[in-house]
């Protein structure tokens, strides 16, 4: 039973610390990429919600939605988020997060 919990508890830290050195990559990447502004809210927004809409960054940063759009795009340019149709409207993918989460 303590093997199990020992085990568990190393993969979650493991898990953590990976998620940790992510977002520590893409807050560099962010103030290098989008310097119109954009702030530690988009990068909370990403890592909050590893799938999010336009909506989202728009309530979560408190900016217009042309704004939300146009960061969302930039990271997707970029690399950081896969976009994919639903619908309507977009979804905006932290593949990169995700990957990690499934990982756990």
């Amino acid at each position: 039973m303590l093997e199990a919990i020992t085990v568990t508890a190393h993969d979650t830290l493991s898990t953590l610390d990976q998620a940790q050195e992510l977002r520590n990559d893409y807050k560099e990447e962010l103030r290098q990429t989008l310097s119109s502004g954009a702030n530690e809210d988009l990068l909370d927004t990403i890592f909050k919600l590893p799938y999010c809409r336009i909506a989202n960054v728009e309530q979560y940063c408190n900016v217009s939605r042309p704004t939300a759009t146009k960061w969302l795009e930039v990271l997707t340019a970029e690399g950081i988020l896969l976009k994919r149709k639903n619908g309507r409207e977009n979804i905006y993918i932290n593949r990169e997060f995700m990957r990690i989460l499934s990982q756990a």
